[in-house]
């Protein structure tokens, strides 16, 4: 059985996402099971969550999949650029960084 680690042994682990991804949702909430990781998932937009209509087929597309269960996370504003997320300053605060 594993032990708990203290918060200072713990591995803080941010991941950045665009969006809640269906495939990666077992793998972020199996890390985050991990005693001695702290995941925390950043995203900017929740189109997976709440759905959206492709532009190519016309279809509704909405997942009947929990994407957001069994991990931390937090959905942050995206300032310009979608790919310019490091230079978001609201994220460097999230993240305890200057």
């Amino acid at each position: 059985m594993a032990t708990p680690c203290s918060d200072q042994s713990k591995l803080r682990l941010a991941y950045f996402v665009t969006h809640p991804i269906q495939y990666q949702a077992p793998l972020l909430k199996r890390v985050s099971q991990e005693l001695d990781i702290d995941l925390n998932v950043f995203s900017s937009f929740g189109l997976s969550i709440r759905g959206h209509v492709d532009r190519e087929s016309g279809v509704r597309l909405k997942w009947d999949t929990p994407l957001l269960d069994g991990y931390e996370h937090e959905f942050l504003p995206v300032l310009g650029r979608l790919w310019k997320i490091p230079a978001n300053p609201l994220w460097k605060s999230q993240l305890g960084t200057t």
